[in-house]
């Protein structure tokens, strides 16, 4: 009788014992589940908190841009209104392409532009909060206290910093001067075209007007004029054009045609395009805006042939671009402009 009662509380002990490890594995295994879990959710954490944003999307020579720097300057700049928040391209995308002018601008300045001061930053400031300034010392004791007024309103309403604050205006004061230095340098007078354009939105329709416009002649010029306004996607009348400012390849297409005739088909990659030549003057007065684009355009011309000599790394991916971009619309949501 003992041995049978010893048998069964064995028996029931080693019962228990087993149910006890198989409660200990359960609770090990789910343990162990829950601290990957956990790993997992920390390192994202980790990762989206403090690892993403200080990721290197941009590297302008030896300047390096982050994801916190493009998310700050997308902020500033849809605050500002100088990036539209709905841009097709996207706000991540617009800001890297802005800082790639800024910093050439701004690395080769000393080609023709000196430093640029403290104090012409916080003079450009006041000018933009319009506060009136006169006089030679702007850290004067009594005009210090306008300067901290307007330095920290714009602080306040952009959302930004003092550092980032320099960088912008200075950059912005870079960019007027440069444009400065062009605008100075465009002549009073020069070569101009009076134009007519035939705009079509594919190949084979540029084609099978430019085989139209050979058929009529070039003494026909109603009828080819006519052609060009039935068939032009855009207003076919361009008018006095200066040549500074056309794109190189329809410049080149336009200084290989007699005026009365028309150009080639013109490959623009979005559009195809025939241009006609009525008339054409090498001493033309150039108007104030005309003067003032050519001037924009032989800045962005100087730009373009500095980009080709640095280096540019930009590795951006699409989760860093989502990102930034939903940053800055959060923002601009909150907040709006000022």
């Amino acid at each position: 009788m003992s041995n049978e009662l010893g048998r069964a509380y064995k028996q029931k002990s080693d019962a228990k014992k087993a149910e006890e490890k198989r409660n200990f594995q359960i609770i090990l295994g789910s343990s162990l589940v829950i601290g990957i879990v956990l790993l997992i959710v920390a390192y994202s954490a980790f990762t989206a908190y403090y690892l993403q944003p200080r990721s290197v999307v941009l590297t302008i020579d030896n300047q390096t841009y982050t994801v916190e720097d493009i998310i700050d300057r997308g902020i500033y700049y849809t605050r500002d209104g100088q990036i539209e928040i709905d841009t097709p391209r996207g706000i991540a995308i617009s800001v890297i392409e802005r800082l790639k002018v800024d910093e050439v601008i701004k690395q080769f300045h000393s080609l023709l532009i000196p430093q640029v001061t403290l104090e012409e930053i916080d003079f450009a400031l006041l000018n933009q909060h319009n506060v009136p300034f006169q006089g030679d010392n702007m850290y004067s004791v009594e005009k210090q206290s306008l300067l901290d007024d307007a330095i920290t309103k714009y602080l306040k309403e952009y959302k930004t910093d003092r550092d980032l604050y320099e960088k912008i205006f200075s950059e912005q004061i870079y960019r007027d001067r440069l444009y400065s230095h062009f605008l100075g340098q465009v002549e009073v007078q020069g070569t101009h075209y009076n134009l007519m354009v035939a705009r079509m939105g594919n190949r084979s329709e540029g084609e099978r007007f430019f085989a139209e416009l050979e058929g009529l002649g070039l003494e026909d010029d109603s009828a080819v004029n006519q052609l060009f306004s039935d068939t032009s996607l855009i207003d076919p009348v361009v008018g006095w054009i200066p040549a500074d400012v056309l794109p190189k390849k329809i410049l080149s297409a336009l200084t290989s045609t007699e005026v009365g005739g028309y150009t080639k088909l013109i490959d623009r990659g979005l559009f195809f395009e025939v241009y006609k030549i009525f008339e054409k003057s090498d001493d033309r007065e150039f108007s104030s805006d005309n003067m003032a684009l050519i001037g924009k355009v032989r800045m962005s011309n100087w730009i373009e042939s500095i980009q080709q000599t640095i280096l540019v790394d930009e590795n951006m991916s699409p989760d860093q671009q989502v990102l930034i971009d939903e940053k800055v619309i959060d923002t601009f949501t909150a907040f709006g402009r000022p």
